[in-house]
C-alpha cells in the first residue's frame, strides 16, 4: 500500500514538473512575440502616421500614405491589439491549467504576431517609396538644372557652331525648361506620382536634345566650310578641263556637281529641322560622290602626260611587229615547200596577224579620238597599255614559232650528214664479217643486219624526198642510231664466240691425247659450229674444258681479250 502511494506521489510530481515546464516554455515563447510586437511598436508608425505627418504631400501620393495611413490602423494597430489578447488569455489559461486551449491559441498568436510583422514592413516600404521618390526628385531637380544651364551656355556661347539649328535646338531647351517648371511645382507640392510621369518624359528628351547638341556641329561643319568649298572648285576645275578639250566616260559631271548642290541644301535643311540622322546620311553621300568626282578629273590630268610617248611607242613596236609577222609568214611559206611543219606554225603565224590588225584598229581609232580632241585620255592609256602587253606576247609567240622552225635547213644537213655515217657503217660491219671467213652466219643475226640495213635505206628515202617531215626523220634516226649500236655489239659477240670456239678447239685436241673422254664434247662442239651455233659450240668445250683442266679457258679468254686491246 506504502509502495503504490509513493508510486502515485511519484507521478503526480513529474506531472506538476511537466507542468511547469511547458508552463515556462509557453510563457517564453509569449514573451518572444510580445517582444516581436514591441520592436514593431518601436518603429514609431503612430508618429508617422499622425494626424498632422507629411503636410507636404498632395495628389496620388497623398492618396497613396492616407491608404498607407488606413492600412495602419485598420490592419497594424488590429493585429498588435489582437496580440496582446492573444498573450493574454494564454496567460489565465497557463494559471488557471485549462491547458488544452493553450496550445490552438499559442498558434493564433504566432499567426497574429506574423501578420503584424508583414504589415509593418509593407507600411515601411509604403513610406520608403514616397520618401525615396521625394529624395530622387530634388536630385533630378539639382541634375536637370544644371544640365539645361549647360546646354542654353553651349548654344549662346557656340552658336557659330549651330547654323540654323540653333533655333530649332532653343525651342527645343524651352520646351523642356517649361515642363521641368510643371515638375518642379509637383515636386513641391509632394505630388511624387505625377512628377514622376513629368520626370520620365523630362528626361527621356533631355538625354535626345543632349545627343543633337552634340551631334549638330559635327553635321554642320562640313555642310558649311567644306562641301561649298568643294563643289565649287569641281565646277571650276571641271569648266576649265572642258575647255582645254579633256573628255569624260561620264559626260553629266557638270549635271552631278548641280544634284550635289541640292543635296547639300537639302541636308543643311534637315539639320536645321533636327533631322540629324538624314542630314549624317546626305553627308556621308556628299563626301562619297565628290571623293569619285575628284578621283575622275584627276584622273584624266594624269593621263594626258602619258599619252603622247604612250602612243608613239605603241605605234613603233607595231609596225615592228607587223614587219616581223610578215617576214615570219614568208618564211613559212619557204619552208612548207620543203618542209612538213608538223606544229601549225603557218596557221599561228597568220593568227598572229588577224591579232595585229585588231591591235592596229585599235590604236587607229584612238589615234583619230585624239586628233579630233574627243579621246578619253584615262581610257587611251589603259586600253594602248594593254595593247603594248599584247605586242609583247605576240612577239614572243613570233620568236617561238621562228626558233622552231629556224634550224630545219641545218637539221636536215645534219640528218644527211648522219645517213652517210650510217651507210658506212653498215657497210664496215658487213666487211667484219665477211672477213671472219666463218663457215655460215647464224640466221638471227641476218635477220637483225637486214633489219637495219633496211631502216637505213627507207631513211634515205625520207631525205630523198621533195618535201621532207624532219620531226619524223629524227625519230628514224634515233631508232637507227640504237640499232646500229645493238648491230655492233651482235657483230662483237659473232667474232669474239666464233674466234674464242676455234682457238678452245685447238687446246681441247691437244687436251684429248690425255683425256679421251673430251673426244665427245669435241666432236658435239665442232658439229654446232658447222651449223653456224657459235655460242653453243663454245658452251660445250668451255665445261668439257674446265672439267679436265679448271681454269684453263678463262685464262684462254683473258689473252684474247687482251690482244683485241693491244691491237684496236
Amino acid at each position: 500500500m506504502f509502495q503504490v502511494l509513493i508510486g502515485i506521489l511519484i507521478i503526480a510530481a513529474l506531472v506538476i514538473i511537466g507542468v511547469y515546464v511547458y508552463q515556462k516554455r509557453t510563457l517564453n515563447a509569449v514573451d518572444a512575440m510580445l517582444n516581436q510586437k514591441a520592436a514593431a511598436l518601436a518603429a514609431h508608425l503612430d508618429e508617422r502616421f499622425a494626424e498632422d505627418a507629411r503636410p507636404e504631400l498632395s495628389g496620388d501620393s497623398l492618396k497613396d500614405f492616407n491608404q498607407l495611413k488606413e492600412e495602419y490602423q485598420d490592419e497594424f494597430l488590429t493585429a498588435a491589439s489582437r496580440v496582446d489578447d492573444l498573450a493574454d488569455q494564454i496567460a489565465q489559461d497557463l494559471h488557471g491549467f485549462n491547458l488544452l486551449r493553450v496550445k490552438p491559441d499559442l498558434r493564433k498568436l504566432q499567426d497574429a504576431t506574423a501578420k503584424l510583422i508583414s504589415e509593418q514592413q509593407s507600411l515601411e516600404n509604403g513610406l520608403k517609396k514616397i520618401d525615396d521618390a521625394k529624395a530622387e526628385h530634388q536630385k533630378a531637380i539639382g541634375q536637370l538644372k544644371k544640365q539645361y544651364q549647360q546646354f542654353r551656355s553651349e548654344l549662346e556661347e557656340n552658336s557659330y557652331r549651330y547654323g540654323k539649328s540653333s533655333t530649332a535646338l532653343r525651342q527645343r531647351l524651352a520646351d523642356l525648361e517649361t515642363r521641368f517648371t510643371t515638375f518642379t511645382t509637383l515636386t513641391a507640392k509632394g505630388d511624387y506620382e505625377a512628377a514622376q510621369d513629368v520626370l520620365s518624359e523630362l528626361q527621356e528628351d533631355t538625354a535626345k536634345l543632349d545627343q543633337l547638341i552634340q551631334k549638330v556641329p559635327d553635321v554642320y561643319k562640313p555642310l558649311l566650310t567644306e562641301f561649298p568649298t568643294q563643289l565649287q572648285e569641281l565646277k571650276e576645275g571641271y569648266d576649265q578641263l572642258k575647255r582645254h578639250h579633256y573628255n569624260f566616260a561620264d559626260d553629266q559631271i557638270d549635271q552631278e556637281i548641280d544634284q550635289l548642290n541640292q543635296l547639300c541644301e537639302r541636308s543643311a535643311a534637315d539639320l536645321e529641322a533636327l533631322k540629324v540622322d538624314e542630314a549624317a546620311t546626305a553627308n556621308d553621300q556628299l563626301t562619297q560622290h565628290i571623293d569619285q568626282l575628284y578621283d575622275v578629273m584627276q584622273r584624266e590630268l594624269d593621263a594626258r602626260p602619258k599619252v603622247s610617248p604612250l602612243m608613239r611607242d605603241v605605234g613603233r613596236h607595231l609596225s615592228h611587229a607587223k614587219q616581223q609577222n610578215r617576214e615570219l609568214i614568208d618564211e613559212l611559206e619557204r619552208l612548207s615547200l620543203n618542209y612538213t611543219l608538223n606544229n601549225d606554225e603557218l596557221a599561228n603565224a597568220r593568227g598572229l596577224d588577224e591579232q595585229l590588225r585588231q591591235l592596229q584598229a585599235s590604236y587607229d581609232q584612238d589615234q583619230e579620238a585624239l586628233a579630233i580632241e574627243e579621246a578619253i585620255d584615262s581610257q587611251v592609256v589603259a586600253r594602248q597599255t594593254d595593247n603594248e602587253k599584247m605586242l609583247t606576247a605576240i612577239e614572243e609567240q613570233q620568236q617561238q614559232i621562228n626558233d622552231s622552225v629556224a634550224d630545219l635547213q641545218s637539221d636536215e644537213t645534219r640528218a644527211k650528214k648522219t645517213l652517210r655515217k650510217f651507210s658506212v657503217e653498215i657497210r664496215t660491219i658487213k666487211r667484219r664479217v665477211e672477213s671472219l671467213n666463218l663457215p655460215g652466219i647464224p640466221k638471227d643475226y641476218l635477220d637483225y643486219f637486214f633489219l637495219v640495213s633496211d631502216e637505213i635505206g627507207k631513211l634515205a628515202d625520207a631525205i630523198n624526198q621533195v618535201k621532207i617531215d624532219m620531226e619524223d626523220i629524227t625519230k628514224q634516226l634515233l631508232i637507227v642510231q640504237d640499232d646500229l649500236t645493238t648491230l655492233q655489239e651482235k657483230t662483237d659477240d659473232l667474232r669474239d664466240s666464233a674466234e674464242l670456239t676455234e682457238r678452245l678447239i685447238q687446246y681441247a685436241n691437244r687436251l684429248s691425247i690425255d683425256h679421251e673422254e673430251i673426244n665427245d664434247a669435241i666432236a658435239q662442239a665442232q658439229n654446232e659450229f658447222n651449223r653456224y651455233n657459235y655460242p653453243g659450240s663454245l658452251e660445250i668445250l668451255e665445261k668439257a674444258v674446265e672439267k679436265v683442266e679448271p681454269g684453263s679457258y678463262k685464262q684462254m679468254e683473258q689473252r684474247y681479250y687482251a690482244e683485241l686491246k693491244r691491237n684496236s
